[in-house]
């Protein structure tokens, strides 16, 4: 059997200060049959200076105007020469064996999407969390949340030739998940319980923040795109009513964060009055005690 040749892309926007350290983990990578794509979407610094001191053939640098991480995602794939995709975040990273893992399933079962686990870390290597361990495949678990990582995630490239992220630039942070439901209707998504990667907790991370007509936004292109999917809506009759219960108290949980009693409240409620089982998830527990720790100091 041919070894797996894997390209991974990193959709990138002004993050020199820490892509570096994203490369480097992926240069210690002890399977050595990959190339690097870094798609610099729009950035103005000095992305590419930084990618060049690397000085490394595997590595290609693409500069293009900005259109967001969809659409970088997208360019990314159609300068892929590998026939195994892994996208990875500018600020996160991978651990020496992820590449080896990924390679020894491939060669022994014929996968067309899987995924491994993660953990989160702090600026300084503090372990904040890991990620959930979950049955496979991951059709009926991907209902509940996008608890993926993206830099988990292989998908092999003939597939994304077929489906793409959405482009949409005001459908960040939704993106990733259509993809994996949309896909998981379709194939096998296999998860294996192996932490290779590691998602770097800092302030800007781009999950962080809360507008609340932008959640509002995603949540409904999200339902529209899956509603307009025959397979999904055959494969999953009520599942749009649960992924809109799942938004809507995501949208809360962020609304409490920011102090926002009133309107994380607000849906909430109404998240429950969709899906009573949103009530007795984690996301609730902690959007509650969000709202009193606001409303008393």
């Amino acid at each position: 059997m041919i070894e797996p040749y894997f390209s991974i892309i990193i959709p990138t926007y002004n993050r020199a200060y820490l892509i570096d350290k994203t490369i480097q983990s992926i240069i210690d990578q002890e399977y050595k049959n990959f190339e690097v794509i870094v798609v610099d979407d729009g950035g103005s610094d000095n992305t590419k200076e930084v990618i060049e001191k690397f000085n490394d053939a595997r590595i290609k640098y693409y500069w293009k105007e900005n259109g967001e991480r969809g659409m970088a995602r997208n360019y990314g794939v159609t300068k892929a020469n590998g026939n195994y995709i892994n996208f990875v975040d500018s600020d996160d990273l991978l651990y020496p064996f992820h590449l080896r893992q990924a390679a020894e399933i491939t060669e022994k079962q014929n996968l067309s999407v899987f995924c491994f686990n993660y953990d989160v870390k702090d600026n300084n290597g503090n372990l904040l969390k890991i990620g959930k361990n979950t049955e496979s495949p991951l059709s009926k678990t991907l209902l509940k949340g996008n608890h993926l990582s993206m830099n988990a995630i292989f998908i092999e490239k003939n597939i994304l030739t077929g489906f793409k992220f959405n482009e949409d630039p005001f459908f960040i942070s939704g993106e990733d998940w259509l993809l994996w439901l949309q896909l998981s209707v379709r194939y096998p998504f296999f998860f294996f319980n192996s932490i290779t990667s590691t998602i770097v907790e800092h302030q800007e991370r781009s999950v962080h923040g809360f507008d609340e007509q932008s959640y509002i936004y995603r949540t409904n292109l999200l339902l529209n795109e899956l509603k307009q999917d025959p397979v999904f809506c055959a494969k999953h009759l009520f599942g749009t009513i649960k992924i809109q219960a799942h938004m809507l108290s995501y949208t809360a949980l962020h609304a409490s964060l920011v102090g926002k009693r009133q309107i994380a409240l607000k849906y909430l409620y109404q998240a429950i009055r969709i899906n009573i089982f949103e009530l007795f998830t984690k996301r609730a527990l902690v959007t509650f005690k969000n709202i009193i720790i606001k409303q008393h100091p």
